[in-house]
């Protein structure tokens, strides 16, 4: 591997200390390693040993409404905003790579917010952004829910966490835990850059293992994927059941990011 190009030996190598132990860990290792493939591109290669580009931590996520058994985390109409997804059209800018290390995937409960005329439905993107996000073998506590009709009382406790929206409709109490994320644990995903499978049907339940030393819903990729610049991304998820969520009054969301090393300007 060579890795003088990128400022690591030779002139300007004092901007940054680094040895073999280090080039042995994390994703900034495993891009250094695929430096001399065919995959980086000659203008990203070109672009690191002339000192215009860099490498970064990088994660590209996004947030998308689970409304059928068909999930398209990322799509060509798609536009940055903040909260929602931080890249557009589903693809990188030039010059820009990333090598995905691993992949975080998460999920979201919301529930309709007010009554009458100004209620907010489930579904609404705004509730999406402030939502808090968990893995999806998080249970509800006891009670787990309390009324579920449209207009009615909710109340959900989850985790350390109670939420309570009121209204003046009945109250059913249903007494055992409770997970609106159960329609996921079944399904898979297909990852793809440039229409090519990088990772194909891999079981969603990958994301609900508990590894100590990795953040919740991590999965550490043995096999690191490059999604090139200005070339399309494709995740998507495959269900086996429907998610239990009417859209109105509760709607569950997914948050997907992939992470690793890219290539930034300098």
């Amino acid at each position: 591997m060579n890795t003088e190009i990128f400022g690591l030996n030779g002139p300007g190598a004092g901007t940054m200390a680094i040895n073999n132990s280090m080039l042995n860990k994390g994703s900034r290792a495993e891009f250094l390693a695929f430096a001399s493939t065919r995959e980086v591109p000659d203008s990203v290669k070109s672009g690191l040993e002339s000192g215009k580009l860099k490498l970064a931590d990088m994660m590209i996520y996004s947030i998308r409404l689970v409304d059928g058994k068909t999930v398209k985390m990322f799509q060509t109409q798609d536009s940055k905003e903040i909260g929602l997804r931080n890249i557009d059209r589903a693809r990188l800018p030039k010059q820009q790579t990333l090598l995905v290390s691993g992949i975080q995937l998460l999920a979201a409960w919301t529930l309709k917010e007010g009554t009458g005329s100004s209620a907010i439905r489930a579904d609404d993107e705004g509730l999406a952004k402030l939502a808090k996000f968990y893995p999806l073998d998080t249970y509800f506590k006891q009670p787990a829910l309390v009324g579920r009709n449209a207009g009615g009382i909710v109340t959900t406790v989850m985790e350390e966490e109670t939420i309570a929206l009121t209204s003046t409709a009945g109250v059913v109490m249903i007494d055992e835990a409770y997970s609106p994320f159960s329609g996921l644990e079944t399904g898979v995903f297909t990852f793809r850059s440039n229409r090519t499978d990088l990772i194909s049907e891999m079981p969603l339940v990958v994301f609900k293992e508990n590894h100590s030393l990795m953040p919740k819903g991590y999965y550490k990729l043995d096999n690191p994927r490059l999604i090139q610049d200005d070339v399309e991304i494709e995740f998507e998820l495959q269900l086996g059941e429907e998610v239990e969520a009417d859209n109105d009054n509760e709607a569950v969301w997914v948050l997907v990011g992939l992470h690793g090393t890219g290539t930034i300007p300098a």
